[in-house]
Parts: structure tokens; C-alpha cells; sequence
């Protein structure tokens, strides 16, 4: 099943093949190591079966994935380049997949000397992707330009990040001053943290570049029509200045006249 992962993935799926490999492992053979559940209970991720049965089987087997070795080395070589998951390059939907603590506990199954380092990364994960879901809902709450948006957490960033600490950098802000000016406060949080609650806030900012964006086009608007209003205003206002100066120059020489003698007068 390993080695011809796709054949096993159709086992998995068809629910009469499953009951057929269940009946057979437990009628047949009476084995008594591989949990029940994998037969008696609908599969929704025939790859998350595929892996928990033979980690199950033969722990001593190293750790493959739909075919990949997953071992920490080689997971470390595959998320070393986050790329794929900023632009959504067809590699992204396989670490997606490999993203999540559940599969990451299930390899801890086998029989290896990074197990405890499978269950940790899996406990980290958890805690990653919790913190920077966090930190997007305070946002929400607490800044009105933040409410509509929605959180964008990528698990898998978070682990590339986990694995590859040195990673953790900034976005380019490509050369949008309010972007730039967003960023560098965001990145405060998590300079401020330890991991792997870090590697959590770093894929948050990442995923929030789209709002930072929008953000920083709205203020420039709105710093746009400040501007427009104030010389309006400014014009405004001198011509109101101009006017009540000629008002009072009117006013002062009809007084003046009135004032003076009138032609008709004798001394």
C-alpha cells in the first residue's frame, strides 16, 4: 500500500473494499493492532486512512505520504520554499496536505527516532495556527478597517516557518509606503514572541497583505480629498476675507461722504 499508494487510496474509499480488508484482518487473520475505526466508520480522507493503516502495520517502515518519503529532512527540503503557497503554484495543494497536526501525529506512529519530534511539530502547528488566528480576530475587533476582513492563516506557511526558522522574515511591501508602515507594526508582535506562536503572527501579516493593501489605498484616498477639501477651503476663506475687507472699505466711505459738505452748502 505504500509503495502503490493510489491502489490503496481506492481501497479506503470504496466502503466494500474497506469492509472487505477489515473482515480480513480481523475475521481471517484475527489481528487485534489496527484500530477498528478505520473500517466501521466512513472515511472522509482516504489519504489520512491510507497513512494511519500503515503506520498502524508496519511502524517500522519509514514515514511516506501519497507516495512522498515525509521524513523531517525531507520535509524541511519541501517547505524550504515557501513560494508555492504565496502564489498558489500547484505544489502549494501537496503541503497543504501535509500541513496538518493530525497526519503529523499519525507519523509519529512510526518507529523511528523523530517520533517525539513529529508529535511536538504537531503540537506547535496547533498552537502556530491558534495564535495567528488570534492575533487577525483582535484586529477585527479593535480596528474598524479590519472588520470585513476575513482570516487567512495558512497552515502550511506556519509549518514552513516551524521547520525553517530563518524564513521568518518581513514581507516586501513593493514599494507601498502604508504597506510598509502596517507591516512594520504588525511584525512587532511577532518579534516579540517566541515560537512557535511567532511562526503563527508571521503567517497571519502574510496572509493580511491583501487587507494592508487595501488599507493603505484607502488612506491615500482619503488623504487625496483632505487635501482638495483643504485648498477649497483655504480658497474659500480668502475670498470671504476679501469680501468683508470690501465691505468695510464700502462701508467707510459712505460714511466718509456722508460726512463731508455738500456742494450746495455756503460757508
Amino acid at each position: 500500500m505504500q509503495q502503490n499508494w493510489g491502489a490503496a487510496v481506492k481501497v479506503f474509499s470504496e466502503p466494500g473494499e474497506r469492509a472487505a480488508l477489515g473482515a480480513w484482518l480481523m475475521d481471517d487473520l484475527g489481528d487485534t493492532s489496527v484500530d477498528r475505526s478505520l473500517f466501521r466508520r466512513e472515511v472522509r480522507d482516504a489519504n489520512l486512512a491510507v497513512a494511519s493503516f500503515v503506520a498502524q502495520v508496519r511502524p517500522d517502515l519509514p514515514p511516506v505520504f501519497r507516495g512522498r518519503g515525509v521524513s523531517l529532512a525531507e520535509l524541511r527540503a519541501l517547505f524550504s520554499d515557501p513560494g508555492p503557497l504565496l502564489t498558489g503554484a500547484p505544489l502549494s495543494n501537496e503541503m497543504v496536505l501535509l500541513a496538518r497536526p493530525e497526519l503529523l501525529r499519525i507519523l509519529s506512529a512510526h518507529q523511528s527516532p523523530e517520533s517525539v519530534e513529529y508529535q511536538r511539530l504537531a503540537e506547535d502547528l496547533d498552537r502556530g495556527e491558534n495564535a495567528g488566528t488570534l492575533l487577525h480576530g483582535q484586529l477585527s475587533q479593535q480596528l474598524v478597517g479590519w472588520r470585513s476582513s476575513q482570516p487567512n492563516v495558512n497552515p502550511a506557511l506556519v509549518l514552513a516557518l516551524l521547520l525553517n526558522p530563518h524564513l521568518m522574515v518581513p514581507p516586501d511591501d513593493n514599494g507601498d509606503s502604508g504597506v510598509a508602515e502596517w507591516v512594520d507594526i504588525l511584525w512587532q508582535r511577532v518579534s516579540n514572541a517566541s515560537t512557535p506562536e511567532s511562526a503563527g503572527y508571521a503567517a497571519a501579516v502574510y496572509g493580511s497583505l491583501g487587507t494592508l493593501q487595501a488599507l493603505a489605498r484607502q488612506r491615500r484616498y482619503w488623504e487625496g480629498r483632505y487635501a482638495e477639501v483643504s485648498t477649497a477651503h483655504e480658497g474659500l476663506v480668502g475670498k470671504v476675507e476679501l469680501q468683508n475687507r470690501t465691505g468695510r472699505i464700502i462701508h467707510w466711505c459712505r460714511i466718509s461722504l456722508i460726512g463731508l459738505p455738500s456742494a450746495s452748502s455756503s460757508p
